[in-house]
């Protein structure tokens, strides 16, 4: 894909997020203190949905597991330093192409 089609995506309406997570092989997503905003939640939720691997800077925050939705997504998460996340994209590649 190019910049310009990337940029059209990133540009336009909210449903191509769910376009954008789908041509990525994972989301690294970085959350001080654990806590994710309303547009990350959906983004990690599109991941996960499609399969994608999602990786966290930090445990998400205790408030989010309020919503019942977060504990049935929270197995999916891996917690792990850019540098973990590196290696573990390269076996999820490797093992996966």
């Amino acid at each position: 894909m190019t910049e310009r089609k990337i940029r059209a995506c990133v540009s336009g309406s909210f449903t191509k997020f769910k376009d954008i997570i789908d041509l990525t092989i994972f989301l690294y997503v970085v959350n001080p203190e654990g806590y994710v905003g309303e547009t990350v939640s959906m983004e990690i939720g599109f991941a996960v949905a499609l399969g994608i691997p999602v990786f966290l800077q930090n445990k998400l925050s205790s408030l989010l597991y309020l919503d019942e939705r977060w504990k049935e997504i929270e197995p999916e998460l891996k917690v792990c330093t850019v540098q973990e996340t590196i290696i573990s994209v390269k076996n999820y590649i490797k093992n996966s192409f």
